[in-house]
């Protein structure tokens, strides 16, 4: 996929429909068939599975092999922190659906601050996507056979060198977003 797409295009294509999945789960009732649940939970994740995978070989694309020591650490630091900081906002999540849901008289449906708690993580995969959109056509074209941004054994042109490192920090953007939404729903299962 990413080889046919690019990481932009699959990224906001994929992130498109992840949040359509999310949105998906918001609407599911205790009336809801078992085999329509299935398949919601199914591609949703799927969607999940592919969007955290490009985004974590993003990440590290263009990073210069004398910095992959330095960049993986970096990597594993933010996991652990976005994936504290998403159960955290799930839990805050279900409380705010809990009070929302009162104020809105809604509280007696099922499930209600769980499905406002869905809305609110679509949105927060929403907000990655806008982010996804700043990045070139080109981003993480090293390892995506896309498109060769130079020969091997040349020296990288300082404005190579400067799209490599921008796109390094978006994909690590992506990833930390994609890891606080992978915990947020950790926290509501």
């Amino acid at each position: 996929l990413i080889r046919s797409l690019g990481f932009k295009r699959l990224l906001l294509i994929n992130g498109a429909l992840n949040v359509l999945a999310l949105l998906a789960c918001a609407f599911l009732t205790p009336q809801t068939p078992a085999w329509l649940i299935m398949l919601i939970l199914y591609l949703g994740g799927v969607f999940r599975s592919i969007q955290f995978t490009a985004i974590s070989t993003l990440a590290f694309a263009d990073v210069p092999s004398a910095q992959m020591s330095y960049a993986n650490t970096l990597f594993s630091t933010a996991t652990q922190l976005a994936v504290g900081l998403g159960i955290t906002l799930g839990a805050i999540g279900i409380r705010i659906g809990e009070k929302v849901s009162e104020a809105m008289g809604i509280a007696g449906m099922p499930g209600m601050s769980f499905r406002l708690a869905f809305v609110a993580i679509a949105l927060i995969c929403l907000v990655g996507m806008v982010d996804t959109l700043r990045l070139t056509k080109d981003a993480g074209s090293a390892v995506s056979s896309k498109k060769k941004r130079y020969l091997p054994g040349r020296q990288r042109t300082a404005r190579q060198s400067k799209s490599a490192n921008n796109t390094a920090h978006e994909g690590f953007n992506l990833f930390v977003l994609a890891v606080l939404e992978e915990a947020l729903l950790e926290a509501l299962a």
